[in-house]
Parts: C-alpha cells; structure tokens; sequence
C-alpha cells in the first residue's frame, strides 16, 4: 500500500511519473525533457499489461536505459546524445513472484540493475494511518520535496569506507560478480553526502547508507 502515492510526491523537473510505461513515452523523454534524470513508474505491473512483443521491447529500453547510454532514438533509429537514465518503480510482492513477471525480472541481467526495497506495515503504522486519515490531516499535507540541484559535482569516498561500502554490495548482490551493486551502493552514499551539502562520505552517511541496505535484501 502507498507505492503509487510515495512515487508520486518525488515527481519534480528531473524525475518524471508513468501511471504506464511503453516505448512511446521513452521516445518522450529522450526527445523532449532534456532534464529528466529518473522516471517514476507508479506500478511496475502495468508494464506487463500489453502484447508480448511491446512487453519484450520495453524492458530491453529499461535495461538500456539504467545499464548503458541510449544513442539512438526508439523506433525511429535517430542519432540523439547519449543519455542514461535512472527507473524506480514498485509492485506488489505477489506480483513479483508471478511465473510471467519472474521470466522479465529476475534473469540476472536485469535484476542486477536495481535495488530491491521490500516493505511491510507493523500493526501500530496501521493504526497511525487510520487516525491521520480519520482526522483529515491527507487534506493539509504539502507535498514532498526531494529535488537535489542536478549540477555535476564531485564527492569523495575515502579508502575505509569506500571498503565498507565495498563489502555491503557483497551482501546485497544478486549476480555472481556484484558490479552493479557495488556502483549502486558507492553512488547512494555520494548522494545521501550530497543531500547534506557534503562533498565528503562521512561515517553518518555511511550509517544511513547501512541502515538503506536492510532494505536492498531478498
């Protein structure tokens, strides 16, 4: 519950949200929205929703898009400048175990390019969601703001925790060399630094990279 409504409220100059995703809208993106680094898809399962040639096609851009720069345009063939850019998305965990979803998925080409957050509600959340419906408060909530100015700049990591972060992507891993998980994990440390307007990894940031990482499991 509250997937779609979570990726919603990040929707801002440089990430985009999807209620669906096909090639079309790829073609979209590539062609008019210079800025957009992430695409929002509500959820993930709609993809799955169309003709298996469109299914196939989409995920073969997913993959292109978050693994490899896309140089040519969808359809069309057209030469455009490369771009790179990131997808999150949420489906049910019953969905994900489904045998159809499963054969996109979890082949290890594709898994291995994102980190997978699985979440579930304790017992007091719930009722905490109940009294903040029930008393109105959804009605004077502001929306979130994550937008992070999108200006490259540099952030180290320094050598011992450029080793721990190392050793996390080892647990979290899921192809046999752990590459993937590995960038991912050193880029998410650079910008949780960054979103505290460091240009150094600190051991805080490292912290709350650890505590994210309890999520990135099976």
């Amino acid at each position: 519950s509250g997937k779609t409504s979570t990726l919603e409220m990040v929707e801002c100059r440089t990430a985009h949200f999807f209620s669906d995703l096909t090639s079309r809208e790829v073609k979209t993106i590539l062609s008019q929205k210079m800025d957009v680094t992430h695409l929002l898809i509500g959820d993930f399962l709609s993809v799955f929703g169309h003709n298996k040639s469109t299914v196939k096609l989409t995920i073969n851009l997913i993959a292109r898009l978050t693994g490899e720069n896309i140089k040519q345009m969808p359809w069309t063939g057209e030469e455009i400048k490369p771009r790179k850019l990131g997808v999150v998305t949420a489906i049910p965990p019953a969905d994900l175990a489904r045998r159809d979803v499963r054969a996109h998925v979890r082949t290890g080409g594709f898994a291995s390019r994102f980190l997978i957050a699985n979440y579930d509600y304790s017992q007091a959340t719930i009722e905490r969601v109940h009294k903040y419906i029930r008393d109105g408060k959804y009605r004077r909530t502001r929306p979130l703001i994550f937008e992070v100015d999108a200006t490259p700049l540099r952030v180290d990591v320094p050598a011992p925790l450029a080793r721990r972060i190392a050793d996390l992507a080892k647990q979290i891993k899921r192809d046999p060399v752990g590459f993937r998980a590995h960038h991912h994990l050193r880029t998410l440390a650079m910008a949780i630094a960054r979103r505290d307007r460091q240009t150094t990894v600190r051991l805080k940031h490292y912290d709350k990279l650890q505590e994210l990482c309890e999520f990135f499991t099976e």
